[in-house]
Order: C-alpha cells, then sequence, then structure tokens
C-alpha cells in the first residue's frame, strides 16, 4: 500500500510541474519557480492543506454555524510542514483556545456594563500573555498569546449582548475545534510510515550537523580565513535543529529517547565548535615549527575532511576507530613531552633552557591538548549520534537544553500587545464604529502573533502586505465568480485555486508572512453562509475593518519601543560582557554547554536581524561575540581547575586572581591581559619544576586556558570594553 501510494503521489505531481518542464524560459533566476515548479514537499503541503480547509469549511456550513469561515482560518493556522509540527501546534492551540474561551466569558461577567475596566482588564490580560510567552519556546508561546487574542476575540463579540458570551465562546471553541481535527485528519492521512521517517529525518539532521561541523573543523585548522565566518552560521543551524528534535519526537511516538541523545549530540557538536575556534587561537599565539605537531595536526584535517565519506550507512565503527588512534597519538604525545620536559630539567637545571627548550615543549603540549579535547568531544557526539541510530533498550537518558530569555524584551512585548488594547478602545469610544469588534479581534491577533519576535515591525507589514493582496482577490472572487454557485462542491472549486496557491507561496521564506495573512483572511472576507452571500457594504465594512486592525497593530510595532539594531546590538554586547563578569563568580559554577548555549542564541539573533547579507558591522559583532563565548568558556575551565584543587595552593592563588579580576572587569582589557599573561609566566615555572605528571596535566590545561583569555582580550579589546560604544565608522545611534 506503502508503494502504490507513493507512485500514485509522484504520477500527480509529475503531472503538475510538466506542463512547465519543457519551457525553455525555465531556469533558476525566475521570481515565480515557487508557483510553476515547486518541490514535492511544498506541493502536498498546499494540497493537503486547501482540500482540508475546504472541507471545514463545508462542514461547518452543514452544521449551521453562525461564522463557519473560522474553521478553514484554524486549518491554515495550524498547518504546519511536518506532521509532528501540526500535532504540537494543534495540541497547544487546543489549550491556549480553552484557557482563552475561559478569561473572555470571565471577563464579560465581571465588567458588563464598565467598559472602562473591561479594557483595562483585556489590557492586562493580553499583555500579561505576551510577557510569559517570551520565556518559553516553540508552540508553547503560541498558546499563551492564543490565550490573550482568543480572549479578545470572544469577549469584544459579546459587547453588545453580554448574555450571549457563552454561546460565542462554545462557538469560537467549535470553530477552532473543527479545524484542528479536520487538518489533524489530513495530514495524518498524508502521512504514511511515519515513524520510520521521522527516524530518517531525525538521523539525516544530525548527519547534516556532523558533517558541516566536520568540514569547518578542518578549514580552521587549514588556516582558512573564510572558515570564521562559515563555523558563526553553523551555530544558526544546530539552534534551528535543535528545535525541530521537539517534532520529531511527537512523530516518534514519545517513547524512547532520540530526542534527548539528538539534542545532546548538536550540544557535543556546539562545544566542538568552541573549543576548535579555541585551538585555533592556540596555534595563532603559540610559535612552534615541530614536524610531529605538523604531522598530526594534517591527520586532524584529513580526518574530519572525510568524515562525511565515513558517516555513510549505520555504522561509526570506522569513524570511531581512527579517531582513537587519533586520540591515543595525542595523549602518548603529550606523556613523551612530559617525560622529555622532566629529563630536561633535571640534567639541564638552567634559566636559559627553561626559557626556550621547556617553553617550546609546553607550548606543544598545550595544542596537543586542544586537540585531545577536540577528539573526546567528536567521540561524544558520534556515540550520541549512534544512540539515535540504534536506540537501547530501557533507556532512561535525559537531555533538555537551557533556555534563555531576556525580560527586558519580555517586558516590551507584553507592554505593546496592552497598549494595542488600549488605543483600539479609545478609537471605539470617539468613533463608535459598528465595524470595531472586527478591527480588535484581528489586529489583537496580529498584535499577539508577532509581539513575541524580535522583528515584529518588519514582519507584521509584510503580513499587512499580504492582507491587502487578499481583500483585491476577495473582492474578485466575491463579485465576479461567487454569486453563482449554488452547491457545496462549486464553492469548493471556485476557492481552490487562490488557495492553493498562497499554500505554495507560505513555503517560501520570504513569503510565508504575506502568504499566512492572505490564507487566514481569506475565508473572513469571503464570509460564506447557507442563506446567501456577503453584500457590497458589508465586504468593505469587514475589509476596512481587517485592514484597518492590523495597520494599527504595525503601528504600535513601529512607534511603541521601536525596533532600533543598532541599539539592539550594543544592548546585546552589553548583557554579553555582563554575563561575562557574572560567570566570573556566579555559584554553582555554570555549565560549559549553557554558557555555549546561552551565545548561540545571541549568534542566531544577530544572524536574524542582519537578513540575507550580513554586512560588516553584523559580522564584527559575531566575531566579538563568538570572542566572549571563547572566554567565557575558558574562565569556566579555571573555575572548575579551582574547585578540583589538583595544583598546589600557591597555583591556585594565581588562579584566583585571574578569576577575580574577570568580575571585576571593567573595560580596560589590558589590566586582565596582563594579569593573565603574568598568570602564564608563574605557572610555567611551577609546571616546570613539577614531578607529578597528573598535575602537570592539570596545570597544563590551566595555562592553554589562559593563553587563550589573554589572546581573545587584546585581538578583540575594542568589543570587550563596556566603557564605550562599539561602532564602526558611518554608524550613528
Amino acid at each position: 500500500m506503502t508503494h502504490v501510494n507513493t507512485l500514485v503521489s509522484n504520477w500527480v505531481f509529475k503531472l503538475y510541474r510538466s506542463w512547465i518542464l519543457y519551457t525553455p524560459f525555465l531556469n533558476k533566476k525566475i521570481p515565480l519557480k515557487w508557483l510553476f515548479a515547486p518541490t514535492p514537499e511544498a506541493f502536498f503541503f498546499s494540497v493537503r492543506t486547501t482540500i482540508a480547509a475546504l472541507i471545514a469549511l463545508i462542514i461547518a456550513m452543514w452544521m449551521e454555524l453562525d461564522s463557519p469561515a473560522w474553521a478553514p482560518m484554524t486549518v491554515w493556522i495550524v498547518a504546519q510542514g511536518s506532521r509532528g509540527e501540526s500535532i504540537s501546534k494543534a495540541k497547544w492551540r487546543f489549550y491556549g483556545t480553552i484557557v482563552g474561551t475561559i478569561v473572555g466569558v470571565a471577563l464579560i461577567a465581571a465588567f458588563p456594563q464598565e467598559w472602562g475596566l473591561f479594557f483595562l482588564t483585556l489590557a492586562v490580560w493580553m499583555g500579561l500573555c505576551s510577557f510569559l510567552a517570551s520565556f518559553t519556546d516553540n508552540f508553547r508561546a503560541y498558546a499563551m498569546v492564543l490565550a490573550g487574542y482568543t480572549a479578545a476575540t470572544i469577549s469584544i463579540d459579546a459587547i453588545s449582548n453580554p448574555n450571549d458570551a457563552f454561546i460565542i465562546g462554545m462557538s469560537r471553541f467549535t470553530y477552532i475545534t473543527l479545524g484542528v481535527v479536520v487538518e489533524t485528519a489530513f495530514s495524518a492521512l498524508f502521512t504514511y510510515n511515519l515513524v520510520e521517517q521521522a527516524r530518517g529525518n531525525l538521523n539525516r539532521l544530525l548527519h547534516s550537523a556532523i558533517e558541516g561541523a566536520s568540514l569547518a573543523i578542518a578549514d580552521l585548522l587549514a588556516g582558512d580565513s573564510k572558515a570564521l565566518g562559515r563555523s558563526r552560521l553553523l551555530f544558526s543551524s544546530i539552534v534551528t535543529m535543535s528545535n525541530q528534535i521537539e517534532f520529531h519526537e511527537i512523530e516518534l511516538g514519545g517513547h524512547g529517547h532520540e530526542g534527548d541523545h539528538a539534542r545532546a549530540a548538536l550540544s557535543s557538536i556546539s562545544i566542538l565548535l568552541s573549543r576548535t575556534l579555541g585551538l585555533a587561537a592556540r596555534l595563532k599565539s603559540v610559535n612552534t615549527s615541530s614536524k610531529d605537531l605538523a604531522n598530526i595536526l594534517d591527520k586532524t584535517r584529513n580526518f574530519f575532511g572525510k568524515v562525511p565519506e565515513l558517516l555513510v550507512g549505520d555504522s561509526i565503527t570506522p569513524l570511531r576507530v581512527e579517531l582513537d588512534n587519533l586520540l591515543s597519538i595525542s595523549r602518548k604525545t603529550i606523556i613523551d613531552l612530559l617525560s622529555e620536559e622532566v629529563s630536561t630539567v633535571a640534567e639541564h637545571n638552567t634559566d636559559s633552557l627553561q626559557e626556550e627548550h621547556a617553553l617550546h615543549l609546553l607550548n606543544e603540549r598545550i595544542i596537543y591538548q586542544g586537540l585531545s579535547d577536540i577528539y573526546t568531544e567528536m567521540n561524544q557526539a558520534l556515540l550520541e549520534f549512534d544512540h539515535t541510530l540504534h536506540p537501547v533498550k530501557r533507556d532512561d537518558f535525559n537531555f533538555h537544553n537551557a533556555v534563555f530569555h531576556d525580560p527586558k524584551e519580555a517586558l516590551v512585548n507584553g507592554l505593546r500587545s496592552a497598549l494595542f488594547i488600549m488605543v483600539s478602545a479609545l478609537f471605539w469610544e470617539i468613533t463608535a464604529w459598528s465595524s470595531f469588534s472586527t478591527m480588535l479581534t484581528l489586529g489583537a491577533l496580529t498584535i499577539g502573533r508577532f509581539s513575541i519576535t524580535d522583528l515584529a515591525s518588519i514582519t507584521s507589514y509584510q503580513f499587512f502586505k499580504g492582507t491587502v493582496v487578499v481583500t483585491f482577490v476577495a473582492f474578485f472572487l466575491n463579485f465576479l465568480v461567487l454569486p453563482t454557485p449554488a452547491s457545496y462542491e462549486v464553492l469548493a472549486l471556485c476557492l481552490f485555486p487562490p488557495m492553493f496557491i498562497a499554500g505554495l507561496a507560505s513555503r517560501i521564506p520570504q513569503l510565508a508572512a504575506p502568504a499566512t495573512a492572505y490564507n487566514t483572511f481569506l475565508p473572513a472576507l469571503i464570509a460564506p453562509n447557507n442563506t446567501g452571500r456577503i453584500n457590497e457594504v458589508a465586504f468593505f465594512n469587514t475589509a476596512l475593518a481587517i485592514l484597518a486592525g492590523i495597520w494599527l497593530a504595525v503601528t504600535v510595532f513601529d512607534l511603541a519601543f521601536p525596533f532600533n539594531p543598532i541599539k539592539e546590538r550594543r544592548r546585546l554586547r552589553q548583557i554579553t560582557l555582563s554575563d561575562l563578569r557574572h560567570i566570573a563568580a556566579a555559584e554553582p559554577i555554570p555549565s560549559i554547554q549553557s554558557w555555549i548555549g546561552r551565545n548561540v542564541e545571541r549568534f542566531v539573533r544577530l544572524i536574524r536581524h542582519a537578513g540575507y547579507l550580513p554586512t560588516p558591522i553584523t559580522e564584527a559583532y559575531m566575531q566579538g561575540t563568538l570572542s566572549a563565548m571563547t572566554i567565557g568558556r575558558n574562565v569556566i575551565n579555571l573555575r572548575l581547575a579551582i574547585q578540583r584543587n589538583q595544583m598546589p595552593k600557591p597555583c591556585i592563588q594565581v588562579i584566583q586572581v585571574v578569576v577575580r579580576r574577570m568580575t571585576q572587569f571593567s573595560g580596560i582589557h589590558g589590566r586582565t591581559a596582563l594579569t593573565a599573561r603574568s598568570a602564564i609566566k608563574i605557572l610555567r615555572k611551577q609546571e616546570i619544576v613539577q614531578t607529578n605528571i597528573s598535575i602537570r596535566l592539570e596545570m597544563t590545561r590551566v595555562i592553554a586556558s589562559l593563553m587563550v583569555i589573554s589572546y581573545e582580550l587584546e585581538d578583540n579589546k575594542d568589543f570587550l570594553d563596556p566603557s564605550r560604544a562599539y561602532l564602526l565608522p558611518g554608524e550613528r545611534f
């Protein structure tokens, strides 16, 4: 049956594209390729969602519901590219609708005749929902903002007749439930072998992450000047992949722990990239010309360069065998270098030898130690990847990424949502517009939907443009096409083409926001019902109310705490530098995984602000954030060394001075860098005369961390100076 479904699906898709494949002008530069030659995923997504929306509409009309347009609107809102995303969004939309319905009815019951208190309370509720949503992620955040604008929708509709508040609430809940059920059913109908597909998608996701990281590491160790930029973009991809794992877990049934191992693998890959960047800094800060070191670096580059070839198939054994060989060579070389240092000091206890040959050996050990850390982290990532390929029975492994959020940003999101409600209430009090409920309802939907995004002004404006387009399309359908249909089938036939086209557009990132507005508001502007069609007056009033509500939301985003990329970059920089001081004293000691995750989130935000063409300014800020991340990771290493307490007390005290200096980091980078360099000199002298091998290895790790801190402080002194603004030529506040 699965084979038959695949053949039929491929035949339908080829039939759709066949007419365009033979046109001579088809090429990759055609702007409308998404329409004329869509991807199979976009094609089938649009087909199934359009059919589901039309069936939901027909069922709602058959049930003689008073506002059947809400059913197809819900289908398009819930529909996602994967089965896991659709299930997750449907579930959280259901929860958000329940809470919003209860609050909406309660508001009308509490303030039936007090419009001032009613709108004030509604504004507080909307603001609270947006505020709390800023502290969650994925569709949990969506459920919270949904609870806000659902309460607004139900309570505003019931203003004219408070006695019908419960009926209105139950009606709205019925529409949404109907849309969710129909979309979920069709999503399941168009999905086969879900578990196998989900496991394959998860494995391909991790394969892509490991392959990209391996090639980036090979380029970094080769000294490729462009490798740094590519490695920064990888951090952004890893965050996106990590967010997708939750949906793959849903598709797998949620019984195993493949998702936990996948998240752990991606975390190890992030740490692996960070360690490689630190090693690259060490290679720049030391001067060594050892043939053995050059040989191991070549072997390491070759290994990571051929990881994509060795990763083919279900077995990672060849990779791990070669990785173990490299790790053995590195560890053996470290012991050999230690033995040579000990014998050198024993036979030639002179200052010149200590300053030259012993220093040379120590520098090599530092590089080898960095390579060993990279091999170990890569091995951990491969182990976690293997656990997703071959699940272990009775596995109780759990791994969750720490979620980091900005309280100030959350407060701004809440205030903007509350402000929209109060401005709308003032507008209604002044104008007494009969279509006010439509304006506030769909405006609240817009303000809630985009309030938790950092580019709300830009995204909501794209949403508004999609609404303008759908207004003209709905006018054409209402007054030139739809007056004649007398059956559900003909109605569905008329609505299928415009919905299908918008469904294709919604799979293009640049068109997602306007396409979403198009399919969301098309049913509302058509306003199908069983007793007639919308007349000209009702259509123009509805269209004007929708446009006014969304335009008001866009205006609030533009005027209330408007987004300024320069100020936002400066604010993120201040937070980064504050966190850098904080981790030097925070108790308990932060984990390296959480620190890297926090900084990767800022990477993603900077990249998102830069758009598709990052500017030199954005590149400079990303490099500075990367430097802060590297320094912070090594500060954590110093604190862990103090906690282990394996070195002599004088050495511990030297490290404590450096850590204490980091807590007082005020922007005068020279003092902190000088403190780190002084600590390196003291520890080197102590390390040379130390006879205990384990203590010497511990001191080597500490010296390596101090070298990276010193190098990064000098190399990024302007970004790391919080006492002044970090502006490139031509920038102004």
